[in-house]
C-alpha cells in the first residue's frame, strides 16, 4: 500500500493506493507552520503504508514537515517526485523540465494515460494553470493566471489604496469557498445573482474572469487540436468554476494523485 500525497500552496490531498485502486482519499487546507501536528491527527487512522510518495510545490519547509511526520508515524522516508521529460508516453513541453511544476507534470501524464487524446488541463488552485496536450501525448505548453484568492486580494488592495474610506468586505474566500467542491445549485444561484455589495461583486467577478480564461483557452485549443479535445478541470476551486463552464468540461479532481500512482507504478525499482 502506497500513501500518495499531493501538496499545493494552500491545500494537501492524500489517498492510499494499492492493487484495488484508491482508498481513504481526503483533503484539507493547511498552515505550513502547524502542518506536522495537523498531519498527526489527520493520518492517525490510516493503515501503515509500505511507501509514501509525494508531489510538493510548497517548498522546503513543507517538505521537511511532511518528512518529519512520516518518519515519526511509520519510520519511513517519503519519496518526493520531480518533473522529468517523459512519463507514461507523455512528453513535457517546457524547454527546462525542472521549471514545470511537478503537479502539472503529473496531471498531464495522468490525462494522457487515461484518455489518449488532446486535452486542456485547467488546474484551479492558488494559480490557475492551463496546459495543452496534443493527440500524440506531447505537452505544447501552457499559461498561468492568478487564482481566485490572489485576484480578490490584489483587487482589495487596489480598492483600499484608491478609496481609503471604503468599507471593505471579506478580502478572501469564505470558508465555504475554500472547499474543493461546491454544489452546482449553490454555484448557479451565486452566478445568476450579481453581487449586492463590493465583497460579493469581487468574489463573483473573479470567478467569471477565471471561467472566461478557461473558456477562451479551450476554444483556441479546440481550434488547434480539434473539437474532440477534452477540457479537464481539477484543483481546489474547480467546484466553484465548473457550473460557469457548461457541459464541455470534465471534473477530474484526482488527476495529480492519479499521476503519482502512474509514476509509482512505472518508476525503475532498485
Amino acid at each position: 500500500m502506497n500513501l500518495l500525497v499531493d501538496i499545493g500552496n494552500t491545500r494537501i490531498k492524500w489517498a492510499l493506493w494499492g492493487e484495488d485502486g484508491f482508498s481513504r482519499r481526503s483533503a484539507a487546507s493547511y498552515d505550513s507552520y502547524r502542518l506536522s501536528e495537523s498531519l498527526t491527527v489527520k493520518w492517525a487512522g490510516l493503515s501503515m503504508p509500505q511507501e509514501v510518495t509525494v508531489a510538493n510545490v510548497a517548498g522546503a519547509t513543507v517538505a521537511a514537515a511532511v518528512t518529519e511526520r512520516v518518519e515519526r508515524l511509520w519510520a519511513l522516508q517519503p519519496e518526493f517526485v520531480s518533473a522529468d521529460r517523459e512519463l507514461g508516453g507523455m512528453t513535457g513541453g517546457y524547454r527546462d523540465s525542472r521549471q514545470l511544476g511537478v503537479d502539472r507534470w503529473l496531471a498531464l501524464a495522468a490525462a494522457w494515460h487515461k484518455y489518449r487524446r488532446p486535452c486542456c488541463i485547467a488546474d484551479c488552485g492558488t494559480a490557475l494553470t492551463l496546459d495543452l496536450l496534443d493527440g500524440s501525448g506531447r505537452h505544447l505548453g501552457g499559461v498561468i493566471v492568478p487564482g481566485a484568492r490572489l485576484l480578490r486580494e490584489a483587487l482589495w488592495r487596489g480598492i483600499k489604496a484608491l478609496s481609503p474610506g471604503l468599507e471593505a468586505g471579506a478580502p478572501v474566500l469564505s470558508d465555504s469557498g475554500r472547499k474543493a467542491a461546491v454544489s452546482s445549485v449553490t454555484c448557479e444561484r451565486a452566478v445568476l445573482q450579481p453581487g449586492r455589495d463590493t465583497g460579493e461583486a469581487i468574489e463573483r467577478g473573479s470567478d467569471y474572469a477565471l471561467a472566461g480564461a478557461i473558456g477562451r483557452f479551450a476554444a483556441q485549443v479546440r481550434g488547434r487540436c480539434g473539437d474532440d479535445t477534452l477540457v479537464l478541470l481539477c484543483g481546489g476551486d474547480a467546484g466553484r468554476l465548473r457550473p460557469l463552464l457548461g457541459e464541455k468540461v470534465r471534473f477530474e479532481p484526482d488527476l495529480v494523485l492519479e499521476g503519482l500512482a502512474l509514476w509509482a507504478r512505472l518508476r525503475p525499482r532498485p
